[in-house]
């Protein structure tokens, strides 16, 4: 980016007419936070060619019972087997005492997932507590209001919110963030920077976001298992999903 291909002067009224109801700023106030009772799914895209499924569960009580889970499956096409793509499952886990990222495969025979192994502490890169935006030097850089192409009805708000967080020496993760006005979240994406020839980036699109979702401990161990069955009201619904009151609905059809 420091000696791109190609430049042109804009001003915010160009920058309107391909994103009507943009405004950029640059503003540490009404940053959202994951409420400590938070359920999340969809899809992820990392490094590898094939979408990860992507669930989240938060139960965050600021002690000991405290625990975030992770769920990402799917196997990039380098590994193997590379006919079945979604029978592989890494979790990356949360608690108290740190963080850890045990994988599994599926197993037919009995109808469950096998546990592999665990990467070591060391390895694995810490989740976010839910308030972390706070922490993270997190300011909202743009609005986007009333644009239906980002599935917003009128008058309705999305944020779009940087981050970063230094990591090992010389590595630092830098965040996007979309989330509306109410707190909900719409898409979440990090990039790493280790060194000027290595990065990554990774994606994850927001189908599901249910603040206060009622989680128990119960709820962590098995990916199949809470939420992954369509919750009322959302078979066939296509769009961001949202939770109002106690029903789920379908906010705005997105592109």
């Amino acid at each position: 980016m420091e000696s791109p291909l190609a430049w042109a002067d804009c001003t915010p009224k160009d920058i309107r007419k391909v994103i009507p109801g943009f405004t950029a700023m640059r503003s540490g106030r009404g940053l959202p936070a994951w409420s400590g009772n938070t359920y999340i799914r969809g899809w992820s895209i990392g490094p590898d060619p094939v979408p990860y499924f992507t669930r989240v569960c938060y139960i965050w009580t600021d002690d000991a019972a405290s625990k975030q889970q992770s769920v990402f499956i799917g196997v990039g096409a380098a590994r193997l087997p590379p006919d079945h793509p979604y029978s592989i499952r890494t979790d990356i886990c949360l608690d108290e005492s740190g963080t850890s990222q045990p994988n599994y495969a599926w197993d037919n025979a009995a109808g469950a997932w096998r546990y592999l192994q665990c990467i070591p502490p060391d390895l694995s890169v810490p989740l976010p507590r839910p308030e972390w935006l706070e922490g993270a030097s997190a300011l909202i850089m743009g609005r986007i209001r009333g644009n239906p192409q980002f599935g917003l009805a009128a008058g309705e708000q999305l944020n779009l919110i940087a981050a970063q967080a230094p990591r090992a020496p010389g590595e630092l993760a830098i965040f996007w963030v979309w989330f509306l006005e109410s707190g909900i979240g719409v898409l979440f994406s990090e990039g790493n920077y280790m060194n000027p020839l290595s990065h990554s980036l990774q994606v994850i699109d927001y189908n599901v976001f249910i603040r206060d979702a009622g989680l128990t401990q119960g709820d962590f161990s098995n990916p199949c298992g809470w939420g992954t069955a369509a919750p009322p009201n959302m078979a066939g619904a296509h769009g961001h999903l949202m939770q109002v009151a106690a029903g789920i609905v379908d906010q705005t059809a997105r592109s």
